[in-house]
């Protein structure tokens, strides 16, 4: 959950910033764009940390 937290957290800040930026030349097809790679990078990021806490508990409950 806190990686989540975090990266949802960082992701609304990016988020107003280039929707404040970029709306006037695209409209709503960039925020549409912008949740999706949001969340693209998100599911990106919650396997790698998934695959670091397997492994772990993998070796602890080897050795």
């Amino acid at each position: 959950m806190k990686l989540q937290l975090y990266s949802y957290g960082i992701a609304v800040a990016v988020k107003f910033v280039v929707v404040g930026l970029l709306y006037e030349t695209f409209g709503w097809q960039m925020v549409v764009w912008i949740n999706a790679i949001v969340l693209g990078l998100y599911c990106i990021v919650q396997q790698i940390d998934l695959d670091r806490y397997f492994s772990h508990m993998k070796q602890t409950t080897v050795s």
